[in-house]
């Protein structure tokens, strides 16, 4: 499933849908095959700011189940390493410093914007200050 962006209690949060991970390690001396099927959520707030949209991604939540392994006999250790070493702020920090320019179009440029939502989040409002370059 692509991911999708849904209202949570008054906030953005994207839920990503399982997606199935096959880490192929041949030769390697602890197995050589490792298949994960994962899903997701994190919540999102977006600043624009100088003509940039840049998201604000937190509270990164990961569910991970261990489908096929030749790595460890023990699935819960397998899964313990992986919550270990693969931190949902490691994940966070990668997708930090993301930057999406809005360009001028036919001399036109977005000032500020301002997004709401009603109450009980029925729909979202967007109001953009436009003004000629």
């Amino acid at each position: 499933l692509p991911p999708v962006l849904v209202d949570q209690n008054g906030s953005l949060e994207i839920q990503m849908g399982e997606i199935d991970l096959h880490l192929i390690t041949p030769n390697f001396g602890l197995g050589e095959l490792m298949v994960l099927r994962l899903a997701a959520n994190m919540n999102l707030d977006v600043v624009f700011q100088n003509g940039i949209v840049r998201p604000i991604l937190s509270d990164l939540q990961i569910q991970t189940d261990v489908l096929e392994t030749d790595w460890m006999q023990d699935e819960e250790n397998m899964l313990e390493l992986l919550r270990k070493f693969v931190t949902p702020e490691l994940l966070l920090g990668s997708l930090e410093g993301i930057e999406i320019p809005i360009p001028t179009i036919e001399g036109l440029s977005i000032d500020s914007a301002q997004v709401d939502r009603t109450t009980p989040a029925a729909h979202t409002s967007l109001e953009l200050n436009i003004s000629p370059n």
